[in-house]
């Protein structure tokens, strides 16, 4: 039989043994990580353990800002649609979105329904030069009333890797919230998290299992963005739902 070698993990990656010995271990465990009995605690535990690891890979020094979710299609749907809410909630009736045209589709997706709606004015930042966003691009496309960049860190189709400390500077001159699709460069390619104020990430680009992601925020953000999910507070109210573990 003709053994026919895997090479799609842009797509996404085998989960590796490392990955599967720890699923089979909370697997074997029972409990609810919001319980407050020692099942629970132990559940609990087992969720602040992997919070650690993925903030200390991201390079920030509280894993409180990371939040998880159930993938990175959710992480960036939390923090665009978290995002203009906000604003809008704060008085801004049409904030202006930016965002390049080489962004997956969870990005693109949700930022062309909200303009279809009337909800924001978006803009897509044009990719040049192998795919390269430049930053004097987005520079001539940000307004007054512009509350968010979105750039990928790498692309998954021709693997461009973006300028995105030179762009969050801008952002932070501009005082422009920055997000960031760390999906395809997550533990392979290394920014800054001092340049960006949002990344989502996803596990199954890193050998880890399907349906596991993370949103992270600065603390200033989480604390101004509107959840999207809710119902028992999991996730210090930013992500409601029983917590995987």
């Amino acid at each position: 039989m003709l053994t026919i070698p895997y090479l799609d993990c842009n797509a996404t990656t085998p989960v590796c043994p490392e990955a599967r010995e720890a699923i089979d271990r909370a697997l074997a465990s029972c409990g609810n990580a919001s319980s407050a009995h020692s099942l629970g605690r132990q559940a609990a535990g087992v969720v602040e353990g992997a919070r650690a690891s993925v903030a200390s890979l991201l390079g920030v020094a509280d894993p409180s800002d990371v939040t998880f979710t159930a993938g990175a299609t959710e992480a960036n749907n939390l923090a665009i649609r978290g995002v203009i809410d906000a604003a809008r909630r704060d008085g801004r009736a049409k904030p202006h979105v930016l965002a390049s045209a080489v962004e997956h589709s969870s990005i693109l997706a949700p930022l062309r329904r909200a303009a279809a709606r009337g909800e924001i004015d978006f803009d897509e930042i044009p990719a040049r030069d192998a795919g390269i966003v430049r930053v004097g691009c987005v520079e001539r496309r940000i307004r007054p009333e512009t509350v968010l960049v979105c750039v990928q860190g790498a692309n998954n189709e021709v693997g461009s890797i973006q300028r995105i400390e030179a762009i969050g500077d801008l952002c932070a001159q501009k005082r422009v919230l920055f997000l960031v699709d760390l999906c395809q460069s997550f533990g392979k390619v290394h920014f800054d998290p001092s340049k960006y104020d949002l990344a989502s990430m996803s596990a199954h680009k890193l050998y880890g299992p399907t349906g596991v992601g993370a949103l992270y925020a600065r603390p200033e953000v989480w604390s101004w963005i509107e959840p999207q999910t809710l119902g028992g507070g999991q996730e210090r109210g930013r992500r409601a739902g029983t917590l995987n573990h």
